[in-house]
């Protein structure tokens, strides 16, 4: 091999690396940290109550989040609600203990969207915090929520 072509391949190798670097930055960085699995006793079902509170005051919603990934500080989950049907959530728990997380419905509530402030308790098996969210009509519906770890479910 001429210098030149041994020159592009290791510049080409390099590119490579950077751009996988790049991608994986935040993973790399807890990672190196020690930081990318302290959060992994999150992983399983939580039993969530969510008050209604705004615009009116309404019965409360029992669902089960599922928390399917935590990666750092990124956490991901899917919950299901028998009268709303199936939706995402996605965002990201602080060293101090406080989760954020967005999101969205599927199929025919796409619509869905919105927010949830949670507190870890220090026992890590309690979340207690607010939620908030805009209809297809534009109205904003929002109140307190209480997340209960399930003890003994399936491992995750």
């Amino acid at each position: 091999m001429t210098t030149e072509v041994t020159v592009a391949v290791i510049g080409f190798a390099g590119a490579i690396a950077g751009a996988i670097i790049k991608t994986f930055s935040e993973e790399l960085k807890s990672l190196a940290l020690g930081r990318f699995n302290r959060n992994k006793d999150l992983l399983g079902d939580w039993e969530c109550k969510w008050t209604i509170e705004t615009p009116e005051k309404q019965h409360t919603i029992s669902d089960t989040v599922t928390v399917h990934k935590v990666a750092g500080e990124k956490v991901s989950a899917t919950a299901e609600t028998p009268t709303i049907g199936r939706y995402r959530l996605a965002g990201r728990i602080s060293e101090s203990g406080l989760v954020t997380l967005t999101y969205g419905g599927q199929q025919d509530r796409r619509f869905l969207g919105g927010v949830v402030i949670l507190k870890l308790n220090a026992g890590r098996d309690t979340l207690r915090g607010h939620w908030h969210e805009c209809d297809k009509e534009g109205v904003f519906w929002g109140g307190d929520t209480t997340w209960q770890k399930r003890l003994g479910g399936p491992a995750h």
